[in-house]
């Protein structure tokens, strides 16, 4: 089943099935009209907000409820080893490592969800 949609696998069953084109229909080994989705990978952005905020008021006790994408993460009185915390719970919960070079470029909260996108989609 190994790179084949639920979807599609469900309706050809364990035959391999010819990738078209992403969000195409086509017919290939299944000899029938099917979808082939994309493969959605990790959680969205609107969840990474959601977990950045949550992990945050966490560890440094503070409500961030009103925290948007755009905030920079300076403004928020999040010392350093915070910050890390905050880094280090993301990586575990999602099961992705963050490399060190990526995290001099934070600055904003988008900066960090984007970084954590990439991960996400690179394991």
């Amino acid at each position: 089943m190994r790179g084949i949609p639920q979807r599609v696998y469900a309706q050809i069953g364990p035959r391999k099935c010819l990738r078209g084109a992403t969000g195409s229909q086509h017919v290939c080994l299944a000899r029938r009209p099917h979808w082939h989705y994309p493969k959605r990978r990790g959680m969205t952005t609107t969840e990474l907000l959601h977990l950045f905020k949550r992990l945050a008021t966490e560890v440094v006790e503070k409500d961030f409820a009103s925290v948007s994408e755009a905030t920079e993460i300076a403004s928020l009185g999040i010392d350093s080893l915070g910050m890390m915390e905050i880094i280090g719970a993301m990586e575990r919960q999602l099961k992705i490592q963050i490399p060190d070079e990526s995290l001099g470029g934070i600055q904003t909260v988008r900066d960090l969800i984007q970084v954590v996108e990439r991960q996400q989609m690179a394991s």
